[in-house]
């Protein structure tokens, strides 16, 4: 069976958390920290799924906003399908 896009290769994105998102999860609540870990476990895979515990917005072919905790908390996901790595760009939380 031949494969139909990158998103469909059975080796997982690698994931890079950026300065700028690295600093605004430092001290953050574990529930944050939660969701994080979740969202980025499900992108590696595929970073153009959502699930019923986050929606994805699609800003153009390399940038996703993942959307979750009914609208507390998003990420900024830049995709780069080459090197097969999904950057965490930042967090936003309000929640």
């Amino acid at each position: 069976m031949r494969r139909s896009s990158a998103s469909d290769s059975p080796v997982p994105y690698r994931v890079v958390i950026l300065r700028a998102a690295r600093d605004q999860l430092r001290n953050a609540p574990p529930r944050l920290l939660g969701y994080v870990d979740g969202i980025l476990a499900v992108l590696r895979v595929d970073p153009n799924t959502a699930t019923a515990a986050f929606d994805l917005r699609i800003v153009d072919d390399e940038l996703r906003e993942a959307i979750f905790a009914a609208g507390d908390g998003m990420l900024g996901i830049w995709v780069l399908k080459e090197q097969r790595v999904i950057a965490l760009t930042h967090v936003t939380w309000v929640g």
